[in-house]
C-alpha cells in the first residue's frame, strides 16, 4: 500500500519522464497496445490508481492523448531540428552562463550551459551514467524527473529541494515555448487538418504534463533540510568560487 505525500511525488515524477523523450510511443506500442497506428490506443502513462492517488493528494492528472497525436508531438516538437521544435532542455530557457568573460554569457537556446553542467556534477556524484542519447543535454526535462525521484526515493530531502528549485524553474518558460509552437501549428501549410488537430491535442498532452510536474517539483522544493544527509556535489555557486 502506497501512502504518503513523498511516494506520490515519486511516483509521479516517474510517469512524467517518458512524456518528454521520443520513443515512448513505440515502448507503449511493444508493451502490448493494439492497432498502435492511426488513432489505434490511447496514450496514458498513468494507471487508475496513480490517477486516485494524485487526485486524492489534491494533484491533477492529465487525459490520455490518441496514439496519432503522441505521434506528433513526438516528431514534430520532441524532435531537435524539427521546425516546431521546442525541445524540454533547461539550458535552452535559461543564459548560457553567468560566469564572467565568456562570449556567450546571457545568450539562451543554446545547450550544455551551466544548468547542464551543474546537473553533470552531480550525476558524477551519485555515479549514474547519462544515456548516450542524451549526452549533449544532461538537463533533459526526462532525467531531471527522474534524478528528483531518486533524491525522493532516498529520503535526501535537501538535494532534492535543491534540485527543485533550482533545476525546475524554467517550465514557465517551457510551457509558454508549447503554446507558440502550438499557434504555429494551428495555421502551417506543411500539415494537412488531421495533422494539425492531432498536433494541437498532442502538445495539449505535453503541456498538461508540464503542469502537473510544476505542483510536483513546487512540494518537493518545500522539503525542509535534515541533519546528517547524504553529501552531494557542490552547487553552482560554490563550483563557482572554487574558480
Amino acid at each position: 500500500m502506497i501512502d504518503g505525500q513523498n511516494d506520490t511525488i515519486v511516483i509521479g515524477l516517474q510517469a512524467c519522464a517518458p512524456v518528454f523523450a521520443t520513443g515512448s510511443i513505440d515502448d507503449a506500442a511493444e508493451a502490448g497496445e493494439e492497432g498502435s497506428c492511426c488513432n489505434g490506443f490511447q496514450v496514458d502513462w498513468l494507471s487508475e490508481d496513480v490517477r486516485r492517488l494524485l487526485a486524492a493528494h489534491g494533484f491533477t492528472a492529465p487525459d490520455p492523448v490518441d496514439s496519432a497525436a503522441r505521434r506528433m508531438v513526438e516528431r514534430e516538437v520532441l524532435t531537435p531540428g524539427m521546425p516546431l521544435a521546442a525541445m524540454p532542455v533547461e539550458s535552452l530557457y535559461k543564459p548560457w552562463t553567468s560566469l564572467p568573460g565568456s562570449q556567450f554569457g546571457g545568450a539562451r537556446g543554446l545547450y550544455l550551459g551551466d544548468a547542464a553542467r551543474h546537473v553533470q556534477a552531480l550525476y558524477e556524484a551519485l555515479k549514474v551514467e547519462v544515456p548516450k542519447r542524451f549526452a549533449a543535454m544532461p538537463d533533459h526535462l526526462s532525467l531531471l524527473c527522474e534524478l528528483l525521484a531518486l533524491y525522493m526515493e532516498a529520503g535526501n530531502k535537501e538535494a532534492a529541494r535543491l534540485l527543485a528549485q533550482d533545476h525546475f524553474d524554467w517550465l514557465d518558460a517551457y510551457d509558454a515555448a508549447l503554446d507558440e509552437r502550438a499557434e504555429r501549428a494551428a495555421s502551417a501549410s506543411a500539415f494537412d487538418e488531421e495533422e494539425r488537430a492531432a498536433l494541437a491535442r498532442g502538445i495539449g498532452q505535453v503541456r498538461a504534463y508540464v503542469a502537473l510536474l510544476g505542483e510536483l517539483a513546487r512540494h518537493a522544493g518545500q522539503g525542509a533540510p535534515t541533519p546528517n544527509e547524504a553529501k552531494t556535489a557542490p552547487t553552482r555557486e560554490e563550483r563557482k568560487e572554487a574558480k
